[in-house]
């Protein structure tokens, strides 16, 4: 079963994907940037730093 909950917030897009028998991780994006991911606890797993190009991670 796959569960997809987006919520969009006042400064970042929210996208929640929950797969059966494993942990929810959380995406937060700005624009259509993605910043970070969180487990289903909300620890940060991963910070995404962008460049000034459309296609230009840093991190």
């Amino acid at each position: 079963m796959l569960d997809i909950d987006i919520s969009p917030s006042s400064s970042a897009l929210e996208l929640k994907l929950t797969l059966e028998h494993m942990a929810a991780t959380r995406f937060d994006y700005v624009g259509d940037r993605l910043i970070t991911e969180f487990d289903a606890s909300g620890v940060t797993i991963a910070r995404h730093v962008w460049g000034p190009g459309d296609d230009e991670p840093l991190l």
